[in-house]
């Protein structure tokens, strides 16, 4: 009886130190790795049904609008811009209370057209571009979102620079108004 207790505590301490030694080689998980998971976000489906798109996004960096046919399977996509930016406080460079500036997160419209030809969706500007502005300091521009017009016939992109907001007309799919930012830089004298 005694060998098999002796047997049984060795056997014990032989899973106990193979448990410890697996689980500190395991990798550490950090903040830089939960700001490359992406998830989906802003889905919606047209009204015919023929196509579904949503925003593909990771926690920070730039995001990705994927525009597929529920028919064909055939695949659109275009970048959305630095719509994963963590949240800004109040008084922050493009946070809450600032004009014209969004707050980050990946809340930007995308939109079918009602006739089901055309996708509209907001371009927020590049992590790049972003970190560009923040190193050139207070006095620089500050890079604008854009609106995008992707066509379903063959996922050709047109843009249109510096545009604040828009809106679809809900009938006819035929027209898109849209507001575009002042610019509020002080005209060159010269």
């Amino acid at each position: 009886m005694r060998y098999f207790r002796t047997l049984f505590v060795l056997a014990f301490v032989a899973a106990a130190t193979a448990v410890d030694a697996q689980s500190s080689s395991k990798k550490v998980l950090t903040q830089a790795d939960y700001d490359i998971w992406r998830s989906i976000q802003g889905s919606a489906l047209s009204d015919d049904g023929q196509w579904v798109l949503y925003t593909i996004q990771p926690l920070v960096g730039d995001g990705e609008l994927v525009v597929r046919s529920t028919r064909t399977g055939a695949e659109f996509r275009h970048t959305r811009g630095y719509t994963g930016r963590p949240p800004r406080t109040q008084g922050e460079a493009g946070g809450p209370g600032e004009e014209g500036q969004s707050e980050g997160g990946g809340g930007s419209s995308a939109e079918f057209s009602a006739d089901g030809r055309f996708v509209v969706f907001t371009v927020q500007p590049s992590k790049a571009e972003v970190e560009a502005a923040e190193k050139a300091g207070r006095n620089a521009q500050r890079p604008r979102n854009s609106m995008a017009i992707m066509s379903l016939a063959d996922g050709k992109v047109t843009i249109v620079p510096t545009v604040r907001s828009f809106s679809l007309a809900p009938e006819t799919g035929r027209h898109v108004s849209y507001m575009v930012f002042v610019d509020t830089a002080p005209a060159a004298r010269g």
